[in-house]
């Protein structure tokens, strides 16, 4: 029996993002990758509120202090929003 494909998407409130079509944008016109940092990025998406047993997000179990980002423009943002 075949895998089923699924579509990888990130959703904040009501806002959902396609991240398999964001990969394939940023594919066809790379740019530079901005470090992020962790806890400000946590602090975005109030993840630093959940509780200590959390075991879900990789960089904030990892201790990692940066991520790399993306800056998309307004345009590439709305072509990758998952209405």
């Amino acid at each position: 029996m075949p895998l089923a494909s699924h579509r990888q998407t990130f959703h904040y409130g009501s806002w959902g993002f396609d991240i398999d079509r964001t990969q394939k944008l940023l594919a066809e016109q790379p740019r530079a990758v901005v470090q992020t940092p962790v806890a400000d990025w946590t602090a975005a998406y109030h993840l630093h509120l959940l509780t200590p047993d959390y075991d879900g997000d990789r960089a904030m179990s990892e201790g990692l202090s940066t991520l790399p980002a993306y800056i998309l423009t307004v345009d590439e943002t709305t072509k990758v929003r998952d209405l």
